[in-house]
């Protein structure tokens, strides 16, 4: 394949394109990275017109320390060749992105970074050095959404797929950064490169966020976030494109994507549900047989079908983690109304009912590898929540008599079932484990109701709507959190009061959806302009220490290895007590978070230093004493418990 940089036709008509690198503060570890510190690491100096050698080494003209650099090799494009390191099997990297620093002595135009592999050659632009004789910071994004496109004129320099994207990566032969930033017929004579990177996407940043999805162009202001991925990457939900219907959409690190809809149809479409890193989108649209489910991939949306025994309807609202199995409803043979289903390898197979009433069941979620399935279901008592596992559905009951019951998530590991069910109170959220239903309570003012929506992987967490208000306006409504150590809580209020985050004119309505790991949440409010928007926020649990000190000496400290302002759930914490002085170690207190503070109920472990799984905020005591000659002394060592907010659902 040939060598190429960018035609110099694109160069000369191509707009500027600002891509900026955003770091939290919990980075993630590159894949393949080059500082050029001692020398040129491998890269070499590649030309269209096949010049390839060496890239040359310059100790003291870094960014800082030393970097690589080139003259004109010939008259053509030419740029700089990565080593092996990060070739190979690089799909770690989708969703992550390529950062580097670049000079020149003559900017223009763009740069282009440019991958080769499995038979596909994409290239992206960047922003050429504004100054000569200065290094500018530069990231181009691995994802086929941020402007890749094959640079071959005969394709029209069609924009990248998913699966040019996935197939380049999986098998990538060659990564090339420019160093000529002008025209062939008059080459620039110099170009360097620093502190090159080939990274993986960023976890959760270990800083709180939230940011509102904003919507497709073309229709009014609307989005509505549906469903997260397991890791977190990807949001789907329905948004106003300007079309007769609202538009599904796939929305990942800032970018909102209209799915399309089936043709033959009205137009409509929904995304309901994402598997890990977005690679499948399902949800629902219309096509000629009527509502039909449909799964989105590789840019291309295709209807799932139904049972050509019943009449025609279907409706596809969750997949496995690995997109492989879809969760839904859809009509079945002799019987006239909907059945769950679950649909693998383009068959779909109904789940059956609950037995005692009218043949009806549907299916709203399912567990990570899909082998559990809730929903609600006609039985004996009614409308009742069910839970399937191996073939067998299982009637969940009720909070009260009769009963009214729905399941509308599940845990990723299947254990725990989330809904809303009728009480004594009025509707209300229940998580259902073990053979037994609890009631979750609601939110404060209001009329006694409210949802649970999703659950994290284990179900420590859930995540729903509640009413706060008079009305059944959407206003009314509010998001929340429950935990089962801090019960239900407005979300809202744990956003601003506990993380600090500017909601300024932001009223959140529903919490529709949380990832694996519970570090992030989805769902949709009102924004600052009285819209309708969906969001995600990323939280986690607060470890914050503090140490008593005397006026006269310090007693000791701790060392916490990784040290976080917030934690991703489940990160393990190493805790490591350093005396000072003559002072001597002798033992942590773990306090139980339901008695904050109180030694009387704290756990206590001699071992130094020790690891916390943060799968909550936790208080912790170090207690040292002095040597011989002195009595024992303590340090407080205060973990604040600033309140658990984790959240996820299902897969």
């Amino acid at each position: 394949m040939v060598r190429s940089f960018g035609d110099s036709a694109v160069v000369a008509a191509a707009a500027f394109l600002a891509l900026t690198i955003t770091v939290g503060s919990l980075a993630a570890e590159p894949i393949a990275s080059s500082t050029f510190d001692t020398d040129n690491e491998g890269w070499r100096v590649i030309s269209a017109l096949g010049y390839d050698a060496p890239a040359t080494y310059s100790a003291d003209y870094g960014n800082p320390g030393g970097c690589i650099f080139s003259e004109v090799p010939d008259a053509s494009l030419w740029g700089f060749s990565a080593p092996a390191g990060y070739l190979g099997n690089q799909l770690f990297a989708y969703h992550g992105e390529v950062r580097f620093d670049v000079g020149t002595d003559s900017p223009n135009v763009v740069g282009y970074v440019t991958l080769i592999g499995g038979g596909v050659e994409l290239v992206c632009p960047f922003d050429a050095p504004a100054t000569a004789w200065q290094w500018y910071s530069r990231s181009v994004s691995l994802s086929e959404m941020s402007g890749w496109f094959d640079p071959d004129p005969n394709t029209g320099y069609a924009p990248a797929t998913q699966t040019d994207m996935l197939t380049v990566l999986s098998q990538l032969d060659s990564l090339y950064i420019t160093g000529d930033f002008v025209d062939p017929a008059a080459p620039n004579s110099f170009g360097a490169v620093d502190n090159v990177a080939l990274m993986p996407p960023e976890p959760f940043g270990g800083r709180p966020s939230f940011y509102g999805l904003g919507d497709l162009p073309g229709g009014t202001s609307y989005s509505r976030a549906t469903g997260v991925s397991p890791d977190g990457l990807a949001v789907v939900g329905e948004s106003d494109s300007g079309e007769p219907n609202y538009e599904g959409f796939l929305w990942w690190n800032g970018m909102m994507t209209g799915l399309g809809d089936l043709p033959g149809g009205a137009f409509t479409s929904r995304g309901t549900a994402v598997s890990s890193e977005g690679f499948v989108v399902v949800g629902s649209s219309e096509s000629p047989n009527g509502v039909e489910a449909f799964v989105w991939q590789n840019g291309v949306m295709t209807a799932l079908g139904d049972d050509p025994n019943g009449e025609f309807n279907s409706i596809a609202t969750s997949i496995s983690a690995d997109g492989t199995k879809i969760v839904g409803y859809g009509t079945f043979g002799a019987h006239a109304d909907k059945q769950a289903y679950v649909w693998e390898n383009g068959v779909m197979s109904g789940l059956g009912d609950l037995p005692g009433a009218g043949f009806r069941s549907f299916g709203f979620d399912c567990s990570s590898d899909a082998s559990v399935v809730v929903g609600w279901s006609e039985s004996a008592n009614g409308m009742e929540g069910f839970r399937w596992a191996g073939g067998v559905m299982t009637a969940l009951g009720g909070l009260t008599t009769p009963i009214t019951s729905i399941a509308m998530g599940v845990s990723g590991d299947g254990s725990v079932v989330v809904g809303y069910s009728y009480s004594d109170l009025g509707g209300q959220s229940f998580r259902w484990k073990d053979g037994v239903m609890s009631g979750l309570g609601d939110l404060p003012g209001g009329n006694f109701y409210g949802r649970a929506f999703a659950a994290s992987g284990d179900g420590a967490i859930v995540v729903g709507m509640s009413t706060v208000g008079p009305g059944n306006e959407e206003q009314d409504q509010a998001a929340y959190v429950w935990d089962p150590y801090n019960g239900m809580r407005k979300l809202q209020d744990v956003l601003v009061n506990t993380y600090g985050l500017d909601l300024t004119g932001w009223i959140l309505t529903r919490a529709t959806d949380v990832s694996y790991d519970g570090s992030t949440i989805v769902g949709v409010g009102i924004n600052p302009s009285g819209d309708m928007e969906g969001w995600i926020a990323q939280i986690g649990a607060v470890l914050t220490v503090r140490v008593s000190e005397s006026q006269w000496f310090d007693y000791g400290d701790v060392a916490l290895e990784p040290d976080y302002p917030v934690y991703p759930f489940g990160t393990p914490v190493t805790l490591t007590a350093q005396p000072q002085g003559n002072k001597q170690f002798k033992r942590w207190l773990l306090y139980d978070p339901n008695y904050p503070g109180d030694p009387i109920h704290a756990a206590k472990d001699a071992n130094n230093p020790i690891t916390l799984v943060m799968d909550r905020d936790h208080e912790v005591k170090a207690v040292f004493k002095c040597g011989a000659s002195l009595g024992p002394m303590v340090v407080m060592m205060g973990v604040a418990l600033l309140g658990l907010v984790v959240s996820r659902r299902r897969r």
